[in-house]
């Protein structure tokens, strides 16, 4: 029996918080980001967006606006941000006859 499975991984941004808007609208652009977390220079989270938090229009993920008033807000605040990106990937096929991998 073959098993599929979504391939997942974590990426992070250190950013200056004038870059941040900018830099998310970016990644929503590249269409395989499900969660973005925005950490404070010490690593505290401050922000945890899943995507599910978004809309989807013409296959492009936007933002509402209530999010990107409160994207701008924590750029004003905060100096330098982690912005920790969640990925992810094509599907993993589990059946080495079907191509997928022997693990």
């Amino acid at each position: 029996m073959s098993e599929s499975r979504q391939f997942r991984f974590t990426a992070r941004h250190q950013l200056e918080a004038s870059q941040l808007l900018d830099t998310v609208r970016q990644l929503l652009r590249q269409g395989n980001v499900s969660t973005l977390t925005i950490r404070s220079e010490s690593g505290d989270i401050v922000l945890s967006l899943p995507l599910a938090a978004s809309a989807i229009a013409g296959g492009v993920v936007v933002l509402t606006a209530p999010w990107l008033a409160l994207l701008a807000a924590l750029a004003g605040v905060l100096a330098k941000v982690n912005l920790d990106v969640t990925y992810d990937g094509p599907e993993l096929n589990d059946d080495p006859q079907n191509g997928g991998s022997h693990d």
